[in-house]
């Protein structure tokens, strides 16, 4: 383990957002000092295809992306990695891409707009607006935007009643609805979306249906994903 300083020793550190690709990690933090809060995102890992804010093989220990008053309408107040992008959401609702855009996915969704959330796949990007829609741009060999379509493009949709979490695995998604449904879709070679099969879905599928019959658990509380694997905690 190595510790490092992100804030100066006067300073009171705050973390407010984590994400850790395959390659690089981001760090969102609040550096307090005589009432003045600053936001500031740090970044280290491989950083080849400027991932990391600039075009180095490794950046060995954090340095700063970004620095801004948290109170102002460009602060970061959270951040995704992808396999060789990064994505950051300012407090504005607009959102900011790093590194490659190989497989178009720093080609925004052309109605971007007021978001509040956003997550990463290897190289797919997702953002969640206001508004609870979703939009998908970059790859899509694993139908991860929702489209039998392999070509790297964009897309909207809307799920539900609304959703309140997105999670990105290698090449697949979770979507926690507002209601206690959860959906997924895109890579499943592995069974990663629990339907009880290894083919890749294309399209928005609710996974309630793949639960064990052996549980009394209403609805969904928490999705998570990872490399070919997924978790939902029932209540």
């Amino acid at each position: 383990m190595h510790a490092v300083e992100l804030c100066a020793a006067d300073e009171t550190l705050r973390v407010r957002a984590i994400s850790a690709g395959p390659h690089h990690v981001l760090v969102v933090v609040h550096c307090l000092s005589e009432g003045i809060d600053i936001c500031r995102v740090f970044g280290w890992g491989a950083s080849r295809h400027s991932q990391l804010g600039v075009q180095q093989a490794i950046v060995p220990t954090p340095r700063i992306i970004h620095q801004s008053p948290c109170n102002a309408p460009d602060s970061i107040a959270s951040v995704a990695c992808g396999s060789q992008h990064s994505l950051l959401l300012r407090s504005d609702g607009t959102v900011e891409g790093l590194g490659s855009n190989r497989k178009a996915q720093l080609t925004f969704h052309p109605d971007l707009a007021h978001v509040r959330s956003i997550a990463c796949s290897w190289n797919t990007s997702y953002a969640l607006s206001r508004a609870g829609v979703i939009h998908a741009w970059g790859s899509g060999n694993h139908g991860q935007l929702a489209t039998a379509s392999a070509a790297a493009s964009s897309k909207s949709l809307s799920i539900g009643g609304g959703i309140s979490t997105l999670a990105c695995g290698s090449e697949h998604i979770i979507v926690l609805g507002d209601d206690g449904t959860s959906w997924g879709w895109g890579w499943n070679e592995h069974g990663n979306l629990g339907l009880r099969h290894n083919q890749d879905v294309h399209e928005p599928t609710n996974l309630q249906a793949s639960r064990s019959a052996h549980t009394t658990a209403t609805g969904v509380v928490g999705v998570w994903a990872g490399c070919g694997t997924s978790w939902l905690a029932l209540a």
